[in-house]
This record gives C-alpha cells, structure tokens and sequence, in this order.
C-alpha cells in the first residue's frame, strides 16, 4: 500500500530500461491553475478544482477539456497531484487539463464520491464551461489507480458521456474479487486493531472520525495521512474495503461466506443490494461506456493487472473500444512517473483526439 500514496517520488523506483543520457527531460511545473470551490458537501470541507488552461486558445473553439482524478486508495490525497505530463500534453494541443478533490471513505462512503462526481460534473457545464470556453461536449476523463475508479463511476454515471477514459493502474475492474473482500492470512493472526484506526473502521464510523476532501501528507495534515495509511493496510489485511466503500457493515463477510461454500460458476453479484450497486462499474457499465485507454503495469501487486484484464474483456463483450498497453516490469507507483508516462502512455492523446467531435452547438464566449 505505501507505493501507491508516494505517487510524486515514484521516478525513484522505476527507470525504463534504456541509457540515461536518451531520457526526456522531466516534465515542466505546469502554468499556476485558477481554482474553483465546486461543492462544499459539509461545513468546513471545500471540494476544489484546478483548471489548467492553455497559454493561447483558439479563438472561436472551445477548449477541449481531461477531467483527472488522483489516486491514494480513496483514502487520501488532493488535486495537486496530478500527472504533469499528461497535463503538459493537454496544454500544448490547446485543451485544458482539470484536477478535482473528492471525499475520502470513513466516515465518507462511496456514495457520497458519487456525489461529489455529479457536483463536480454540474458545476463543470455550469460554471467552467461558460467562464472558460470549454467544451460542453469533448470531455474526457482520466485517473490514476483509485482516480481510475472515479473515472469509471463518470463513464457509467455521467449524462451525456464523456468522450473516452484513460485508466492509469485503476482500480475498480474487478471489486468483487478476493483481493477486496478476503481475508490475508489466517484470522486468528489478524490481532487487535491499532488505536489510530478504530475510529475509522465502524459503520457509522466512530466520533471523531474526520470528514477529509483534499489530504496532503505533511504540515497539519501529516497525522491524519499516518492514520490513513496504516488504516489501508487494515482494510486489505481485513479485507472489509467494500465494507467502507458501501457503508454496508458485514458485506465482505458475505461475500467470503458465499465464495466459500459456492461450487461450481461463482456470482457474487447477487449478494450486493440494489442500492449498492451504482457503486460497482463491473455490474452496471453497459455499450454507451466511453472508450478506454488502459495503462497498468505487470509488476503492479497494490492493484492487481486482473483488473484492468478483468475491464478490457468486459469492454469487449459490450463492443466498447478499448486499448491496453501493460508495461513490463513496471510497479504500481512506476506508472504515476512522467518518464515512463513518455515511454508508455503517450499514445493517450492521439486515442482522445480520435474521438474529437465538432461543437456545433457550442459557441465562443466571449
């Protein structure tokens, strides 16, 4: 789990395997954003999003815009971190890049990330279009490993759809899966929670479990980030992620019950109730999904390749195009590098601009 919370030092565990001298460059600081509140769910937390715009516009055009989600297991993390490459490729075409917050789980659960989505979607056509000359309709949407879950709960929810995904080491593929609801090893090893995250792990969770946006890893918010992170190993050892995600205690249970007296073909999907099911894209994507383009890495052990095998498969049984690119050798926070964004993703762009459309109904304003 540490990998994936140290997205912005991840060039220090992975290189391509190639001389140094023939590198690119580090991407540079992307241009100051403008900085909106778009919702602000509960007293005290403001949800906020970065709008990187383009030095030179085209004039008469409104800008084509990727929407990105950051990654840290739903857990932590804020808008900051961002893939500078993917932003600096945006800008250069003359699109706009945007980064959002969203609320964490515990106390949060997955419904309320799923209303942080609709808020940030309404205020994006609402506010950011018309201030910006944005597109109301070349939208597309990209994250990093938890941010690639968001992205897939936009291509189900969002009315109309975005243009085209791109899921960088994403979870959300394969969440009816062991790696989610299992136990690792034996439970009578699992020992007492740590004090730190026994607030944290009941439904509802406990008082003084902290509504937490945007959560940074140092300055005031370091102890918070502590906890969070011991909590993520909690919740994999214990397997009781989807427990949190859903806010229905007891659901990994079930699931663990079922896998294990199932023979045969094994469903789940019947165990999740009606009202938790908007939250599991496997269960509810269909042939209007934005076409994806996949990223994950084959040494990737914090979020498993399965999933994303797991995503293309079920994106081409329903005929949605789809390319997955797996980088050999490559570890979770590998793939948040700019190097290897160069090397291995950079085909991303020409995927997006494949599926421009013309903005007919759109004018400039001015």
């Amino acid at each position: 789990m540490m990998s994936s919370c140290l997205p912005m030092v991840s060039r220090f565990f992975y290189r391509p395997k190639r001389a140094a001298k023939e590198l690119p460059p580090a991407s540079p600081l992307p241009p100051p954003p403008k900085t909106y509140i778009y919702s602000t769910p509960v007293p005290g937390v403001e949800l906020c999003v970065d709008v990187y715009l383009p030095a030179t516009p085209l004039a008469g055009w409104p800008s084509p815009t990727i929407l990105f989600f950051h990654g840290g297991g739903l857990l932590y993390g804020a808008r900051d971190i961002i893939s500078r490459a993917l932003c600096e490729d945006a800008l250069k075409r003359n699109w706009s890049f945007l980064s959002y917050d969203y609320r964490k789980l515990s106390p949060c659960s997955g419904h309320d990330i799923l209303t942080d989505l609709h808020a940030a979607f309404t205020h994006y056509h609402t506010t950011l279009v018309p201030a910006h000359n944005l597109s109301a309709t070349n939208i597309f949407v990209a994250g990093y490993s938890s941010g690639g879950y968001l992205a897939q709960l936009a291509g189900v929810h969002w009315e109309p759809k975005p243009l085209g995904l791109f899921l960088v080491a994403a979870q959300g593929g394969k969440l009816l899966s062991d790696g989610y609801y299992g136990v690792k090893g034996e439970p009578q090893e699992l020992g007492e929670l740590p004090e730190a995250c026994r607030r944290y792990l009941s439904i509802p969770a406990a008082e003084g479990a902290r509504v937490v946006g945007p959560l940074s890893q140092s300055g005031e918010d370091e102890e918070e980030f502590r906890a969070r992170l011991q909590l993520a190993g909690e919740m994999w050892r214990r397997g009781i992620r989807l427990d949190l995600l859903t806010g229905i205690p007891g659901l990994s249970a079930q699931l663990r019950e079922y896998a294990a007296e199932a023979s045969g073909g094994l469903c789940l999907a019947h165990i999740i109730p009606h009202s938790a099911r908007p939250l599991f894209p496997e269960l509810t994507l269909d042939e209007s999904f934005p076409p994806s383009y996949i990223v994950h890495g084959d040494a990737d052990t914090t979020v498993l390749p399965e999933e994303s095998f797991a995503l293309k498969e079920r994106l081409k049984r329903k005929n949605v195009p789809c390319e997955l690119v797996l980088v050999k050798d490559a570890t979770h926070a590998a793939l948040a590098g700019d190097m290897v964004y160069r090397e291995y993703m950079a085909g991303v762009m020409r995927f997006f601009e494949g599926r421009l459309v013309g903005d007919e109904e759109e004018e400039e304003v001015v």
